[in-house]
């Protein structure tokens, strides 16, 4: 039996709760998820009564030229903003971002170093107030790999980085023979007399092995789009029931179990049980709906364009890193809980004085990207959206028709929070009207950190060739992967004709490598531009104008390649039509 609800009680309640939220909240995640994507799938194929969007937008009807063509009277000049200018915006804008985090992961470091010091009653030195605060750094790798990283390539060398400049803290951080050891309740970091290599590795497993490992479940790709939202509610779900376990094996907790059960005259062991297991539950849904309260905050936060999918994973990470750095200063008094959330609030501080510095968008021309691709690629697809869209959202919005391969990747707070509300139907164009309404709420603004949306958008089987027809015309640069192009992609065939009929293709990349179709790619290309239509852009070009972008690996250096040509892609003028 426990006496009372002591510091150390609460501590090892909290961490209990961490590792249970983290062991419920990923099996969650992938259950959802799936049954999300056959939901969407399923739907996608299916045929919606009315399909006058389908025969209203016409997928081959000649469209007005794509803004691209068109100069914006309240930007820049497009035939004025040269492709290197673009490329330099696209290869810079992700490690600016990356270094505003860096920054703000450092006061978030120093504030939880500094708690540590007064916990632990030690002196204020330069070298263990580095060490200490390079140690707290960590979270500082998983965010720069996020928001930068494209290969592993770059990852290990992030990695590495962290680990050069720690090496030489450990030598520097002793100063006094009888300093003693940072406590941090079990764990204490090495004092002078113990400061080896093998010390400070064992420090920095101790504090950021557990939720490294914790949220390395969650950063992949296949939970990632709503690991952060679950893992947020199952949290505050459960930390009412384990709460209340430990409330109820305190001296007074036992005393008001044996007052409930002698006024409701439960003497078996089963009643006892029964009281127990009711208290929980009411418990369980008395924070499940505060959780489920933090989830319609996250959604109002996000349509507020204060947060994004990728600044929810991010702020996720120093969340877990503050609470579990907050389970061991717990030892030093109940006040040292909030900990934690002080060195987030700080982080959050910095980083918003920081976005207002690095954000610069409204100098730039519009440059909307449009993705289409072979669906049966699959995780090739995904990882090349993820790239490009990685960069590109430092120009301009990314928009795409959604598809069973990235269905689960591009999923946004808000539409899994319809989905899970049984509202799915509101998110699918169904007819002329709802893609008028859709494209009249496009999010085209920049959010607080200065990053670009993902426009996705859910079609039926009847209505999708509508939307292409709208997104094309409506785009400035289209990327199309035509990698495992063949002639059974009947829904690409289809694309290929817009294009012709619609976009100068001068502003279209279409990406192969060997497992395109090569010879029917040119038959299908060769067939289309005859049959395009009079007031097509491309009348005045022929099918050998277009030169496929060849990628034969999603390396570092290809996808610069390919930014590089995306950047020339769309500063392209058009040609002038054939008058003939």
């Amino acid at each position: 039996m426990i006496q009372e609800l002591t510091p150390q009680v609460l501590s090892i309640a909290l961490f209990l709760l961490m590792l249970v939220a983290t062991a419920v909240t990923l099996p969650v995640s992938w259950l959802l998820l799936w049954r999300y994507r056959r939901a969407v799938t399923r739907a996608m194929s299916a045929r919606v009564a009315e399909a006058s969007a389908s025969s209203d937008g016409g997928a081959c009807a000649a469209s007005p030229a794509p803004p691209s063509a068109v100069p914006d009277p309240g930007a820049p000049s497009m035939a004025a903003a040269r492709a290197e200018d673009l490329y330099r915006h696209l290869v810079r804008d992700p490690w600016r971002y990356a270094l505003t985090h860096v920054v703000a992961g450092l006061g978030f470091a120093l504030t939880m170093t500094f708690a540590t010091f007064v916990v632990s009653s030690l002196q204020f030195r330069l070298a263990p107030l580095l060490f200490g605060v390079w140690i707290a750094s960590w979270p500082i790798v998983l965010t720069t790999n996020l928001v930068v990283a494209t290969s592993w390539r770059i990852r290990a060398v992030i990695t590495l980085i962290y680990f050069v400049v720690l090496a030489p803290l450990v030598l520097l951080a002793p100063v006094v023979p009888d300093q003693p050891a940072i406590a941090l309740g079990a764990y204490d970091l090495p004092a002078r007399s113990t400061i080896t290599p093998l010390g400070a590795a064992t420090a920095w497993a101790r504090l950021n092995l557990a939720p490294t490992i914790m949220l390395l479940l969650f950063l992949n790709r296949r939970v990632r789009a709503v690991g952060p939202l679950l893992l947020s509610f199952i949290t505050v779900a459960l930390s009412g029931v384990i709460l209340s376990f430990f409330a109820m094996a305190t001296g007074k907790g036992l005393e008001m179990l044996v007052w409930m059960a002698t006024a409701l005259h439960a003497t078996s062991r089963g009643s006892a049980l029964s009281i127990v297991l009711g208290i929980m539950m009411l418990m369980l849904g008395a924070f499940g709906a505060l959780g489920w309260l933090v989830l319609v905050w996250i959604r109002r936060a996000y349509e507020g364009k204060t947060i994004n999918d990728q600044s929810l994973t991010l702020d996720a990470i120093w969340l877990v890193f503050g609470t579990f750095y907050s389970v061991l200063l717990v030892w030093g008094g109940l006040w040292w809980a909030s900990s934690g959330a002080v060195a987030f609030l700080v982080y959050r501080l910095v980083l918003r004085i920081g976005h207002r510095f690095v954000a610069d968008v409204n100098t730039r021309p519009r440059t909307e990207l449009l993705f289409l691709r072979v669906f049966s690629l699959g995780r090739r697809s995904e990882r090349m959206f993820d790239a490009v869209a990685k960069h590109w959202r430092y120009l301009d919005t990314v928009k795409l028709i959604v598809g069973p391969d990235l269905v689960t990747t591009t999923v946004a707070p808000h539409q899994f929070l319809e989905y899970v509300a049984g509202k799915l139907p509101r998110l699918f164009v169904s007819n002329r009207e709802a893609l008028e309404q859709r494209m009249k709420a496009l999010d085209s603004k920049p959010d607080a950190d200065g990053r670009f949306r993902v426009n996705s958008f859910f079609c039926h089987a009847d209505t999708w060739t509508s939307v292409l027809s709208r997104l094309v015309r409506d785009s400035h640069v289209v990327l199309m992967d035509l990698r495992a192009f063949a002639p059974d992609n009947a829904g690409c065939i289809l694309e290929l004709k817009e294009l012709f009929n619609v976009v100068p293709l001068r502003q279209c990349v279409l990406v192969v490598d060997g497992t395109t179709d090569q010879s029917f790619l040119e038959r299908t290309m060769e067939e289309t531009w005859r049959t395009m239509g009079s007031g097509s852009p491309n009348r005045a070009s022929s099918p050998t104008d277009v030169q496929p972008f060849r990628l034969p690996a999603l390396g570092e250096s290809e996808l610069r390649q390919l930014l590089r040509h995306l950047c020339t892609a769309v500063t392209r003028p058009a040609l002038p039509e054939n008058p003939a």
